[in-house]
């Protein structure tokens, strides 16, 4: 069983666009909330991904939860993520907020 709780992914302040993610393990299912601010623009795009009950225990059987977030931190690792998650046909859904 899976404990409520929130982990930081990404803090990265660059010259032309911040990004920032943190996952949220809550009732069993993990979603991931990542924002982009470009420079010059008044908007901030956000992505959530949503993984279900068991898609989340999937990721977390393949990967300790401790080693989760030190394997996919910062920009590099939410790309790592991304396949990651290809490579072991782990579905999500998205939303996207403008």
């Amino acid at each position: 069983m899976l404990i409520d709780r929130k982990l930081v992914l990404c803090r990265y302040y660059g010259k032309k666009q911040n990004v920032f993610a943190d996952a949220e393990i809550k009732n069993s299912s993990l979603s991931i909330k990542i924002e982009i601010s470009k420079e010059g623009s008044v908007s901030t795009d956000i992505t959530i991904l949503y993984f279900n009950e068991n898609n989340t225990r999937k990721i977390f059987d393949l990967i300790r939860i401790k080693d989760f977030e030190e394997e996919f931190n910062g920009v590099e690792g939410i790309k790592k993520f991304e396949e990651f998650c290809k490579k072991n046909k782990i579905e999500s859904k998205m939303k996207k907020i403008r």
